[in-house]
């Protein structure tokens, strides 16, 4: 719930780099996530780009 909370201001769809801002995890772990598919996201110019749902839908697991 508290990341939902923090989320709220955030555009559906981030990069992984101000993931990591928001959550606090290092940029890297983020994109460990990307790559092992705990979460969905897409590449656009060598940038993962997150859906905010999926970010929620992963704190949950």
């Amino acid at each position: 719930m508290a990341l939902e909370v923090i989320l709220q201001g955030c555009p559906d769809v981030m990069p992984s780099t101000l993931v990591a801002e928001v959550t606090g995890y290092h940029h890297e772990t983020v994109v460990r996530w990307c790559s092992k598919k705990k979460v969905e996201c897409f590449c656009i110019r060598r940038t993962h780009w997150i859906p905010k749902v999926s970010l929620i839908r992963n704190a949950a697991n």
